[in-house]
């Protein structure tokens, strides 16, 4: 960022916004200024494009913060999907993000099926699953908030697998 956007920008940036980490991406700086303004009532909603990465871990911690601070929640995701560009032949992977208060149930959109068409555009099958949407951008169960259960202490554990030859992890 300090390459493209210079040096003082990016320090006053990160002054003015000390909760999101140095890691993120850049849009990530307005996915928290957009969720800050849906918590303190400038807004009811918002909606961003963002790059795929937004649910990779240095990216999604902003994501979690906001959801965790307070009323924010995610009314819609599709956290892959393509996005092609037939003048300029930029092929990206991208996220949407619709943020609202109050929270509710919201909609994740999942790409089921990708077809390449003749003009450099991509026909695109939607799936939908419906519940709360995590910082992952998954909606249902929020596996990332699974912790070790402390009845197993001293029976049970974890071990890497991968490790040996011969055994592969299951998917």
């Amino acid at each position: 960022m300090k390459r493209t956007l210079g040096e003082g920008y990016v320090e006053s940036l990160r002054t003015i916004y000390p909760n999101v980490p140095e890691a993120a991406d850049y849009v990530m700086y307005w996915w928290h200024r957009a969720a800050a303004m849906v918590e303190d009532g400038g807004t009811r909603r918002f909606g961003l494009i963002t790059t795929n990465s937004i649910t990779q871990s240095f990216n999604r911690r902003v994501v979690e913060r906001n959801l965790d601070v307070g009323q924010l929640g995610l009314a819609f995701a599709i956290p892959d999907h393509p996005w092609t560009d037939s003048e300029t032949g930029a092929a990206v992977r991208i996220a949407m993000t619709v943020g609202e208060t109050p929270a509710h149930e919201g909609r994740v959109a999942v790409v089921l099926n990708e077809t390449a068409c003749d003009d450099g555009s991509v026909e695109v099958v939607l799936g939908q699953h419906s519940g709360a949407i995590h910082a992952d951008l998954r909606a249902g169960t929020d596996v990332l908030a699974a912790k070790p259960l402390q009845a197993n202490s001293g029976i049970a554990f974890t071990r890497d697998v991968s490790a040996r030859p011969g055994i592969r992890p299951s998917a």
